[in-house]
């Protein structure tokens, strides 16, 4: 059986976002470890999140 056209389209956008979004998700999760080991601070992490 053959996926559709907009279901292929659909799955790609998915893992698009899901591809480019992981950086992002995995310093939210990391920032206690991140912020007392290396002396960041909330505006050092958003830095660094926004340089992805």
């Amino acid at each position: 059986m053959e996926i559709p056209r907009l279901g292929r389209l659909m799955a790609v956008a998915i893992l698009i976002v899901t591809v480019s979004t992981q950086p992002v998700f995995l310093l939210g999760a990391g920032f206690l470890q991140i912020g007392g080991e290396l002396g960041f601070g909330p505006t050092g992490l958003g830095v660094l999140t926004a340089s992805f």
